[in-house]
């Protein structure tokens, strides 16, 4: 995904873009100007995408992972006012401009609800529960934007016997129509952590996190409204606590929040301070895939950022990550 500029280029393959960086020839008036080009490679460049096709090609499969039993994690990463904020919940623009989260959360009612459909609630061997988290990391605290009377420290997060992390004190209400999960997304943007600065008047502050948890199975996970309370599936198929036979698996959205340089967007104060957590934990998540992909790793840092820690069963194992780079281009 990115804003077009002449200085990108997708290339035929549809799946390298090629940037040109021009140098001006300042002092040297009888010379043209300098440039240099870069490639980088993308399983799919979406070059003026519509929503309807992020979705298909970014989430669709990932939402079926999650009712089969495994689970999948979507990113926007990408740098402040690239656009990751309207691709993972959307624009004000109208109905076509939804985003993943309301894109997601329709086809996963529609799959449920519908009797011609291999996911149908109804039908007696394979009955669903959906439950809905929506947190943000801001500053390396968790907060919870479904009860913004829940105090960070009151949020725990911690690894069970068998390496499956969980956070323990959020909201986790179960939900059984699209418009209730709608309601939920609507409520926690309302209490998101934005600022503004040189290169975006509405900035997001903070990492935020819109979890789907999927339980298929007779005698669900059951558990009230407050998370943490059994093994709710991460690069794994589990066993929720309730329901021997039953399947759990988490659909984490992640809206992160964009890398900064301070030079541009001439942050101060507690803005300055919050893009110091931001480039931080962007950091550490970059260890961290690095370290995934290295063979014979004997330590990956997960627990150097709330965020990496947050998502360690989404990021490693036999789950499925897609990275969403929101890219765009100065004019020169």
């Amino acid at each position: 995904m990115f804003g077009y500029d002449a200085s990108l280029q997708v290339l035929e393959d549809g799946k390298t873009i090629k940037v040109t960086q021009i140098k001006d020839n300042e002092g040297r008036p009888n010379q043209n100007p300098s440039s240099q080009s870069y490639q980088f490679k993308f399983d799919r460049v979406l070059k003026d995408a519509s929503q309807e096709e992020v979705f298909e090609v970014c989430a669709s499969d990932a939402l079926r992972n999650a009712l089969d039993g495994f689970s999948s994690t979507i990113m926007s990463y990408g740098q402040t006012g690239a656009g990751k904020t309207y691709t993972i919940s959307g624009g004000r623009g109208g109905f076509q401009n939804r985003g993943l989260i309301p894109r997601v959360v329709s086809q996963l009612f529609t799959f449920l609800n519908d009797p011609s459909s291999p996911y149908y609630s109804a039908a007696a061997t394979s009955p669903y529960q959906v439950q809905i988290q929506y947190f943000e990391i801001y500053n390396d605290n968790v907060y919870d934007l479904l009860d913004i009377t829940t105090q960070s420290h009151e949020i725990t997060v911690f690894e069970n016997a068998r390496g499956s992390v969980q956070v323990n004190g959020l909201r986790t209400p179960t939900v059984s129509t699209e418009s209730e999960a709608l309601s939920l997304m609507f409520e926690g943007e309302t209490n998101r952590a934005v600022g503004e600065h040189q290169l975006n008047r509405l900035s997001s502050r903070s990492h935020c996190i819109f979890m789907i948890i999927i339980t298929k199975g007779i005698g669900g996970a059951g558990g009230g409204e407050r998370g943490g309370g059994g093994e709710r599936g991460g690069g794994e198929r589990a066993r929720a606590v309730k329901g021997e036979g039953a399947i759990c698996a988490r659909l984490a959205l992640v809206d992160l929040a964009g890398s900064e340089r301070v030079a541009k967007t001439r942050s101060e104060g507690r803005v300055l301070r919050e893009a110091g957590h931001i480039n931080r934990s962007l950091s550490v998540l970059e260890q961290v895939i690095v370290g995934l992909a290295e063979k014979n790793r004997d330590h990956v840092p997960y627990r150097s950022s709330k965020l990496t820690h947050v998502l360690k069963n989404g990021l490693g194992g036999g789950c499925a990550t897609i990275l969403i780079a929101n890219v765009w281009a100065e004019a020169r």
